[in-house]
């Protein structure tokens, strides 16, 4: 999908286009005052890499993480402006009557507002973005810690969607959490573990219909996500990111519903590795439920036994996997494991992947880092996701 603005050689991926730019034409595009993405995208863009603002037409700078143009320009009344029309999309429903308006769920996130879980979130940038719960509260952590974002990628739903209740037969308006504008992604935040027979029942119902009619529009890319997990979050960003052009017709939007992740086991080994933003290990832990960690300190260089809420996994992106092979070659790795983390003078390795190597069990993240140059692995993906910590009182949704 994209030929190199230098030799014209053909690439079916973008991302191998840059490459090869970067390899045997690096100095013309720093002839050129620009980057390999840069050119080309230049290329197919009236020799221009810069954007134009969405709200005042203003020429836009590069964004280096889409590898595009920004989609607003640096001037906050833009973003202010796309704020106001969320408000005028809320204010066309004011003809609602009273019992519509407290049975629409977008009324009852304005009342939702009013609590004190409710709040503002300051980014690294300066700039704040409301949220009304503390899923969305981890998620805003999540896009400036992790991902790096500010504010004015964070911004609300430009647009209500409707869908059809066959069980009063009525159209009820629905607007998603958040907005990201540089990928065009609407961001919907659902809990994973809520069991309440009245979410079971009606909001699961809802959410469902919902999920229709987000299936059904076209204009945006839409993600439903399920508590903390943010791995599927990365995965969309990635494929759009990297997706077709948009000028292709057979382009298709980007519809992922995130269901609940698989529950984590009760006895079942586990192991937990958490990262720093560079995508080093801060940690490695290993449970045989979600009580009990012995953990593998990266830091300390020291092997003990932790609770879930130790400091050690705080403002981490954290991966769990379950073992899946032989039981039998992971129980006596295990034991040791235990008796290293529990006795303070114990002498020995530290570091869990290594004992787990010694024992040929193998592990791989797919994310560079493992105990063998094959990337083979003995554990399977079950959830990944971010973990903040915030002394608050508990979300009551």
């Amino acid at each position: 999908m994209a030929n190199c603005p230098s030799c014209h050689r053909y690439f079916a991926k973008k991302m191998d286009a840059i490459d090869h730019i970067a390899k045997y034409h690096g100095q013309e595009a720093e002839s050129r005052g620009c980057t390999p993405a840069q050119w080309l995208y230049a290329s197919t863009h009236n020799n221009d890499y810069h954007g134009k603002c969405m709200i005042c037409g203003k020429p836009t700078d590069w964004n280096p993480r889409t590898m595009k143009p920004y989609k607003l320009c640096n001037d906050p009344k833009c973003r202010a402006a796309v704020k106001s029309q969320y408000d005028r999309n809320r204010d066309a429903k004011l003809h609602m009557s009273q019992s519509e308006m407290m049975s629409d769920m977008d009324h009852q996130r304005d009342m939702l507002s009013h609590r004190k879980i409710a709040g503002r979130y300051k980014f690294h940038d300066g700039g704040e973005v409301e949220y009304v719960a503390r899923l969305e509260l981890s998620f805003l952590q999540f896009c400036d810690r992790i991902l790096e974002l500010t504010a004015k990628d964070i911004l609300p739903s430009p647009d209500v969607f409707e869908y059809f209740d066959p069980k009063d037969g009525k159209n009820h308006s629905y607007i998603p959490d958040f907005f990201m504008p540089e990928y065009n992604l609407l961001v919907e935040i659902k809990d994973k573990a809520n069991n309440n027979p009245a979410f079971l029942e009606e909001t699961r119902y809802k959410v469902a219909l919902k999920d229709d009619a987000m299936r059904k529009q076209s204009k945006y890319h839409y993600i439903r996500i399920s508590g903390t997990t943010y791995g599927p979050l990365l995965e969309v960003l990635y494929q759009i990111t990297h997706g077709e052009d948009k000028k292709d017709p057979a382009r298709k939007n980007i519809v992922r519903i995130v269901e609940s992740t698989t529950e984590m086991p009760n006895r079942e080994p586990l192991l937990m590795v958490n990262y720093f933003t560079d995508n080093s290990i801060k940690s490695i832990a290993v449970s045989q439920g979600m009580t009990s960690w012995y953990v593998s300190d990266f830091d300390q260089e020291a092997l003990y036994q932790a609770t879930y809420d130790n400091p050690i996994f705080n403002n981490t992106m954290y991966r769990v996997f379950r073992y899946v092979g032989d039981s039998e070659d992971l129980a006596p790795v295990i034991n040791v494991i235990k008796a290293r983390a529990v006795n303070p003078n114990a002498k020995g390795e530290w570091n869990i992947l290594e004992m787990l190597k010694s024992s040929r069990i193998h592990f791989d993240d797919m994310n560079g880092n493992g105990n063998n140059a094959d990337r083979k692995t003995d554990f399977m993906l079950v959830d990944a996701g971010f973990r903040e910590s915030i002394n608050r009182e508990e979300d009551d949704e």
